[in-house]
């Protein structure tokens, strides 16, 4: 449960700015599957999962990741 405070943590340090245009709670549910994904929770999971969401969110709007995503 720490582990996930944490990493919920390091995803708004690491965000910055730029969180406003994804809901936070987004963010977090797609790095937390790209961690699971990858193995697990690791501070190198963490990084790499939150560096593609930020790519991805600097590429395409929400709305456009939501139709995208379903």
């Amino acid at each position: 449960m720490v582990l996930r405070f944490f990493v919920l943590f390091l995803l708004l340090v690491l965000c910055g700015p730029a969180a406003s245009s994804y809901p936070t709670l987004e963010r977090v549910d797609y790095v937390l599957t790209c961690m699971k994904k990858k193995g697990g929770q690791t501070v190198e999971n963490l990084y790499a999962c939150s560096c593609e969401i930020d790519f991805v969110a600097g590429n395409i709007s929400f709305d456009d990741y939501t139709i995208a995503r379903t």
